[in-house]
């Protein structure tokens, strides 16, 4: 296997320790597929390559239809092609996957929320369709165990 940098890493740029859940998911669903590890420093590289070519904002905001845009920079830094899409955004998972038409293999993203008084705080890990977490960006996060599932986002992964 590999060795995963999670999101409290002090090597990692501020902004993605702070607000960069989506993007270590993203990146994290690379590295599976590719069987792989980037560095901090590759990863501080990717996200600046991200946000000079309009991909993600500084900040980490990513519009899903780039995402695989972003996957093609991961692969470029990468040494395996791997591409990543967004399918659809779920509420609940009232509907299986395999009845929208989605027969390839997927990954879930889901959403976690947690409400402190009026503030909201996200964040994102990969789970399964269940709502169990497979993959946290911040290993025991608060907004995990205290939060909820939000959404639930649907990916196609293929290795090229």
């Amino acid at each position: 296997m590999y060795n995963i940098v999670y999101q409290p890493n002090k090597l990692l740029k501020h902004v993605i320790r702070q607000d960069g859940s989506y993007f270590m998911v993203l990146l994290y669903l690379y590295q599976k597929y590719a069987n792989l590890a980037f560095s901090p420093e590759q990863i501080n590289r990717l996200h600046t390559k991200c946000v000079q070519e309009e991909l993600i904002t500084e900040d980490c905001f990513i519009n899903f239809a780039k995402t695989p845009k972003i996957f093609g920079w991961f692969s470029a830094e990468g040494s395996r092609k791997v591409n990543g899409e967004w399918v659809t955004n779920l509420s609940d998972l009232s509907i299986p996957p395999e009845e929208l038409g989605y027969n390839s293999p997927t990954d879930y993203v889901l959403l976690f929320q947690r409400r402190m008084g009026m503030k909201k705080y996200y964040h994102f890990v990969v789970g399964n369709k269940n709502g169990k977490v497979l993959f946290d960006p911040i290993p025991h996060s608060k907004t995990v165990e205290y939060g909820t599932i939000k959404s639930y986002r649907l990916f196609k992964i293929k290795v090229v």
